[in-house]
């Protein structure tokens, strides 16, 4: 069975784009599948891959390059993440290239849909005709979360029998060395320092704001701050075209922030890391005490599946997705906006090691049940091996 993959792919910085790699290195390693990518454009990667195909950009004339790559690598299944502020127009046009194809030849398209709740919050009734449409070019939708079949049932009008659920997946976190530990730790925090991270964009959604609000709280309680460093791991995503204006918004929100811990002098415990290179994520994860998804608006989150691959405690919004995955794993729900009840969450997990170490083996539990090869096998079953309902031509 051959898989062409349409997704951001690295060197992009993108979740979406670390999520579909380790996603076809387990589809690969099963044996009975192939894969191939196609993604955008970037000139200045010396590609060495030859099933990596960067054709794709914002530019309408790329359906016709996209279709070309189709008829040459002649899927049997098209997988499309969809994901609009990662890839932009390009995945529109890839999308037109896919329906295209399956007009002449026998191929089936499966659409992943990403932070379904985001995009319907975000666009509204735009968002909800995209959606739309993507459902009916699809012959198998995949989300994340049982909200986001809801939404796409009845906002959408999506087709319930085509909408798998299936959890985001999880690689097991690579072991670091003593040697990387002091190094990593020497370079963000200081020896006997207490870490709480955040990993992810910048962005107004993130919540952010709410974790800062709490460490202060928390400063002003018996615990204090002393001990305590809050790294903020991520930069304002990188945008093009007509989405950046979005960017323009992230921009002024992370002067907010910073604005926001020189107001409760909390200069020398709230870092802003900037981007982290992966060598340096798995280090960080093993350091840490507890990692925060104070989120806002948003459901789902691949720092989650990092966090739980190292089997780190995680203090996180309730909300539908996040709770989907953490109720019975190693994470704290606290409700949104609420920087109280984040700062109680953050006291009891850093200073209670008892209740620490529950939290740390309850997610060394969840990690085997999400897992990629388990995502994988059940791709195969329940997408990508399930006939066309049309009849078409032979593939090329």
């Amino acid at each position: 069975m051959k898989v062409l993959s349409i997704t951001p792919y690295p060197p992009k910085t993108d979740g979406i784009a670390v999520h579909t790699k380790q996603l076809l290195s387990a589809l690969s390693e099963r044996g009975d599948v192939d894969v191939a990518v196609m993604t955008t454009r970037r000139p200045e990667v010396a590609e060495l891959e030859p099933q990596i195909h960067r054709v794709l950009s914002g530019d309408p004339r790329c359906v016709f390059t996209a279709y070309r790559t189709l008829v040459a690598t002649s899927p049997d299944v098209v997988h499309v993440q969809y994901a609009l502020p990662a890839q932009g127009l390009a995945v529109v046009y890839a999308v037109v290239a896919a329906v295209w194809y399956r007009r002449r030849y026998a191929t089936r398209i499966v659409v992943t849909m990403h932070e379904v709740r985001r995009e319907l919050d975000v666009l509204r009734t735009a968002g909800a005709w995209i959606f739309r449409v993507l459902a009916k070019c699809a012959d198998q939708i995949v989300v994340h979360t049982e909200e986001s079949r809801s939404l796409l049932t009845q906002r959408c009008h999506a087709d319930p029998a085509k909408i798998v659920v299936t959890p985001l997946g999880v690689a097991p976190s690579v072991s670091s060395t003593p040697e990387t530990l002091v190094d990593v730790q020497g370079r963000y925090s200081e020896v006997g320092k207490e870490i709480v991270v955040f990993f992810g964009w910048i962005h107004p959604d993130k919540g952010i704001e709410d974790l800062i609000d709490a460490v202060a709280l928390l400063a002003a309680t018996a615990s204090g701050v002393e001990k305590l460093d809050l790294l903020i791991c991520g930069a304002v995503r990188p945008r093009a075209g007509v989405f950046r204006y979005f960017g323009k918004k992230d921009f002024e929100y992370e002067r907010q922030l910073r604005d926001a811990v020189v107001e409760h002098r909390l200069e020398t415990v709230v870092h802003f890391q900037g981007f982290v290179p992966d060598a340096d994520v798995a280090a960080l994860l093993a350091l840490a005490q507890v990692v925060v998804l104070p989120y806002r608006n948003t459901t789902q989150s691949a720092v989650l599946g990092h966090a739980i691959a190292a089997g780190v405690p995680v203090v996180a919004s309730d909300l539908p997705g996040l709770a989907e995955t953490l109720r019975d794993g190693g994470g704290v729900l606290v409700a949104p906006r609420d920087p109280q009840a984040l700062c109680r969450a953050l006291d009891e997990v850093l200073h209670d090691a008892d209740y620490a170490a529950g939290l740390r083996s309850r997610q060394r539990s969840l990690l085997q049940q999400m897992t990629f090869a388990k995502v994988a096998e059940q791709l195969v079953h329940d997408c990508y091996s399930r006939r066309p309902s049309t009849t078409f031509a032979t593939r090329p």
